[in-house]
């Protein structure tokens, strides 16, 4: 039985800081509602176009639709009466399915390597046409859609390592509500008071802390950002450079179990695994 398999994207909506002064109210959740909802078209290469459609919403914010590509071809058909094969023009589609949850602001997009050779392709595709959203275009904002990373490997090689000498991180302008407080939420902040898109950080010490480190190495996964770290695995070791960036997070569904609204489930519920916030942290904020 085949399965259909999704990867996880972050969709950011990053406003300019004009719109902190004039007082815009429209949420991130908002946006991406309305970016869905308008379910827009654009233009691709040699006459074919992208659209978004068979949009469907099961909960406040968890929804399903399409993205897919038509293009002008010919179709082949047997005519009984003249016993003659027929060469017609027809538009011919193509497309790939996409669960999210609004909220979260998290997007499972479904291979199709008929459509595309990658989920990411699809990604910049569906981040162009949310831009062309009236929302986006009057507001001035960025459309940013980001592979989330795995950060198991680089979550355990960060536990167990003897030595954690230095952590660098990425971060964009603010969107996700659940970023940590110690790094992505601040920084974000700042990018925008900067008019800047996003940077990164470093910190060293002689061994950081690891729960905080493990946490905004979550946080830096769970927002699409990617992050970096200067170990000793053991303490005979040399001090290498490790990278939370090379795995991707996925989940498969049997065809028989893909659902629309199973998809939407398991992308929260996919999600939810890699923002599992750690308990001691926690209970020091």
């Amino acid at each position: 039985m085949a399965n259909v398999e999704y990867t996880l994207y972050r969709v950011k909506f990053v406003r300019p800081r004009q719109m902190l002064l004039t007082g815009d109210t429209q949420s991130p959740q908002e946006i991406f509602k309305a970016c869905v909802n308008a379910k827009l078209s654009g233009d691709a290469r040699r006459g074919s176009r992208w659209h978004i459609g068979n949009v469907s919403w099961f909960e406040d914010s968890l929804g399903y639709f399409r993205v897919g590509k038509t293009k002008d071809g010919e179709l082949t058909l047997f005519d009984e009466t003249s016993g003659d094969f027929i060469e017609q023009k027809a538009e011919t589609s193509e497309f790939a399915h996409c669960a999210f949850d609004s909220t979260l602001g998290v997007l499972g997009i479904a291979k199709n390597y008929h459509l595309s050779p990658t989920p990411t392709t699809l990604a910049n595709v569906i981040a162009k046409l949310f831009a062309a959203a009236d929302v986006v275009i009057a507001n001035g904002i960025d459309v940013l859609i980001d592979q989330i990373p795995d950060p198991d490997d680089f979550l355990t090689i960060i536990t167990d390592a003897y030595q954690v000498e230095k952590f660098t991180a990425a971060f964009t302008g603010p969107n996700p509500f659940d970023a940590d407080a110690y790094f992505q939420k601040p920084l974000s902040v700042y990018a925008q008071a900067a008019d800047a898109t996003g940077g990164q950080a470093t910190i060293k010490g002689a061994d950081l802390n690891r729960e905080v480190v493990a946490e905004v190495a979550r946080s830096s996964a769970a927002t699409g950002n990617r992050a970096s770290a200067r170990v000793k695995r053991q303490s005979t070791s040399k001090l290498e450079t490790v990278v939370m960036s090379s795995q991707t997070t996925t989940f498969a569904m049997s065809e028989d179990e893909h659902t629309p609204d199973a998809a939407a489930k398991e992308v929260r519920k996919t999600y939810d695994r890699v923002r599992r916030r750690s308990t001691k942290i926690e209970n020091k904020q």
